[in-house]
């Protein structure tokens, strides 16, 4: 902070100086003047440009100290040398701390992305990414963000490639259907909605007798469509081995996996494409989970 404060003072005395040389062209008796603003402006123009140039070679020596601490690092923990990335992290020889930091961090985020690159983790990949953090000593338990997202990375896999766990329900089932996820949403559809604009086109009127107008024009009322999403009904759904159950305060409905075109996941909810009628689009909380959830029962 302190440099880029330094820099922006140059420039701007510079700034300055030039102003001052524009005011005193041309005047008579100025001359001192010009020979004095002139070589200031010049001067600090001049500072303020070694000053980036020396600020851009400082990030790009960070940069490459970071790059070569982390190739030490990849090779200790390659070579399973516990010792040897204990004495990296704690003498890193080559910077400062936070340049040690820098390169620990780095490295955390190559192995997250590397792991979760198919958008899930599997348990394999969770024991390498903590593994990895053990050997950098990253502790995770202080960063709860961290650890709520490798467990919905991990809840992401668990859904994909293991058995869906059931559950007990209220309702009643067909023989061997079993429910699999329950959750609450808005039920809201695509509805065209029709407006009427009062449109007037040029108008007026004349006096012909007393109490009596002649009225000339005419008025045009419009109407203009468009499609909105509109809810429909709140309620509950139950997901099972075979259909959607939906049970609202105004109506229920199933949706059969075979009717189902695709499904389509949004941050706050999913689209359920279907062969025929109304494409539904169900707003919820955790629609990440429910879409996988979907997906991997509309596949059975």
């Amino acid at each position: 902070m302190r440099s880029s404060t330094k820099i922006n003072g140059y420039y701007i005395g510079a700034a300055f100086c030039l102003l001052g040389v524009l005011v005193n062209i041309g005047k008579t008796g100025n001359k001192w003047a010009l020979l004095t603003w002139g070589p200031l402006s010049v001067a600090l123009t001049i500072l303020a440009y070694r000053h980036n140039v020396k600020k851009k070679k400082k990030k790009e020596d960070y940069q490459n100290a970071v790059s070569r601490l982390k190739e030490i690092y990849k090779a200790a923990l390659v070579e399973n040398d516990a010792a040897k990335t204990e004495q990296i992290v704690v003498e890193t020889g080559l910077s400062s701390k936070d340049i040690a930091g820098a390169a620990v961090k780095s490295m955390m985020q190559d192995v997250f992305h590397e792991e979760t690159a198919s958008g899930a983790l599997s348990p394999d990949g969770y024991e390498r990414i903590l593994s990895v953090a053990n050997s950098l000593h990253v502790n995770f338990s202080s960063d709860k963000q961290t650890e709520l997202l490798l467990s919905k990375y991990l809840q992401y896999w668990s859904i994909e490639n293991e058995q869906l766990p059931a559950i007990s329900v209220t309702i009643s089932l067909k023989k061997g259907e079993i429910c699999h996820y329950h959750f609450l949403c808005r039920w809201m559809e695509h509805r065209t909605v029709t407006k009427s604009v009062a449109y007037s086109g040029v108008t007026g009127s004349f006096k012909i007798a007393k109490g009596v107008r002649y009225r000339i024009g005419q008025f045009k009322p419009m109407r203009i469509t468009s499609d909105a999403l509109a809810e429909i009904d709140r309620g509950e759904v139950w997901l099972t081995n075979q259909r959607l159950i939906f049970m609202g305060a105004h109506k229920n409905t199933t949706i059969k996996y075979a009717s189902v075109l695709s499904i389509v996941p949004y941050s706050d909810g999913i689209g359920v494409q279907k062969d025929s009628g109304k494409s539904p689009i169900l707003l919820c909380e955790d629609a990440d989970i429910v879409a996988r959830v979907f997906t991997r029962l509309n596949a059975i």
